[in-house]
């Protein structure tokens, strides 16, 4: 048998014994590629139509369209929650809400801006113009313990 024979029946030897592995580690990376690349173009998607949302909540605000507002405000929470647009869909209805005298409303959706964002700018936003709508309500006390519950760190 010459060194090639000797080294095909290895690599045929080797092949037997391991090929379910080779097959397997083969089909789970190109799975992972494809459900990755799955993954980015879904998310890529979603924050354009939550972007595309964002915008008609933009106009109906500027337009003070306040029905407008509420429905893209609306099916963007119901829809895209998870998008860093729908956080600050929360700032900007809120000024919408206080623009038409809701100031209940205004302070829900800033309350639950400061309490559920992730993002810590968009918290912090909503927290300053919290404190604001209880100055004009005369809850100093209350603007002052909102503010001081700020971690400097």
């Amino acid at each position: 048998m010459t060194p090639e024979e000797e080294r095909l029946d290895q690599v045929k030897q080797w092949w037997k014994e391991y090929r379910w592995t080779v097959i397997g580690g083969v089909s789970a990376g190109v799975i992972g590629v494809g459900g990755w690349t799955g993954w980015n173009e879904y998310t890529r998607v979603q924050q354009e139509l939550a972007s595309a949302l964002f915008q008609e909540l933009s106009v109906a605000v500027v337009q003070a369209d306040v029905t407008g507002a509420r429905r893209a405000f609306d099916e963007l929470f119901e829809d895209y929650s998870g998008t860093a647009y729908a956080e600050k869909a929360r700032l900007l209805f809120a000024r919408a809400a206080y623009e038409v005298g809701e100031e209940a409303d205004a302070r829900r959706l800033l309350e639950d801006a400061v309490d559920l964002s992730s993002d810590e700018s968009t918290a912090h936003t909503a927290r300053i113009r919290l404190a604001q709508l209880l100055i004009q309500s005369a809850q100093y006390q209350e603007a002052l313990d909102l503010l001081g519950s700020v971690d400097p760190g």
